[in-house]
């Protein structure tokens, strides 16, 4: 084996060794970034419950001080103030459910951008791992041609015609 051969089997191990560490630390940040989204998603789950529980909270605390008002103004909670009590609830769970919704669309956005994100990190190893294996295939592949004297092999002797 020639000292360029030599040399040039080293020069494609060393690219696909890079190859392959450069697809690993991306597929790594990749990793990552799908946990940071996986975190902010939970977090966001989290902060929309409470904002739920906070309307809850308020819609039932302005219904009961509708109820004092109407109360100590001598209004009996039927009829009209029983419809606007009645209205005042509807408002609160249709406002929750809107919320509701919302979050529910929000964790689904974030779990296509992390199955995104992981698949993306697993493309990135799989084409760093093709990629490494072709750089050292095509050193071989070079190594036995130029010791076969060529793509073809060693040059055909032609017998002479007086042979």
């Amino acid at each position: 084996m020639t000292d360029d051969l030599a040399a040039s089997i080293a020069t494609a191990i060393t690219q696909a060794f890079g190859s392959l560490a450069s697809s690993i630390l991306k597929s790594n940040d990749l990793k990552m970034e799908a946990e940071f989204e996986r975190e902010r998603a939970v977090t966001e789950l989290a902060e929309t419950r409470e904002e739920m529980k906070r309307i809850a909270r308020e819609a039932e605390a302005f219904k009961q001080r509708q109820k004092v008002v109407f109360l100590s103004n001598g209004v009996t909670i039927s009829g009209s103030a029983l419809l606007t009590l009645q209205e005042t609830e509807d408002r609160a769970v249709e406002e929750i459910e809107n919320l509701k919704q919302s979050g529910l669309s929000r964790q689904m956005l974030s779990r296509y951008r992390i199955q995104q994100l992981r698949n993306r990190g697993k493309a990135k190893l799989l084409g760093g791992v093709g990629q490494a294996g072709a750089s050292i295939f095509k050193a071989t592949l070079e190594s036995r041609n130029q010791d076969r004297g060529g793509v073809y092999g060693p040059p055909i002797q032609a017998k002479s015609l007086n042979d």
